[in-house]
């Protein structure tokens, strides 16, 4: 017989498909992307947006959004 192992839950699950390396590198892509390109971004509005740093949490949460609304189909976004 093979090896036994305990069913994973959700999130363990999840976070199989990221590991802590890319996530870590889509969080300084992101905050690098806006820190260079926050003069652009900020002449398409009325009102300056501050940009804040995004985290590793943050980003997990997006992804599983997208994952969900991938999952979990709406007519209108706004249903989400």
């Amino acid at each position: 017989g093979g090896a036994v192992t305990e069913p994973l839950d959700e999130l363990s699950t999840f976070l199989l498909l990221f590991s802590e390396a890319c996530l870590e590198r889509i969080v300084c892509a992101t905050n690098s992307y806006a820190e260079y390109d926050k003069n652009k971004l900020n002449s398409s509005y009325d009102t300056p947006r501050i940009w804040t740093p995004t985290s590793r949490t943050e980003v997990l949460h997006y992804i599983g959004c997208l994952f969900y609304m991938g999952i979990h189909r709406e007519l209108l976004r706004n249903d989400y």
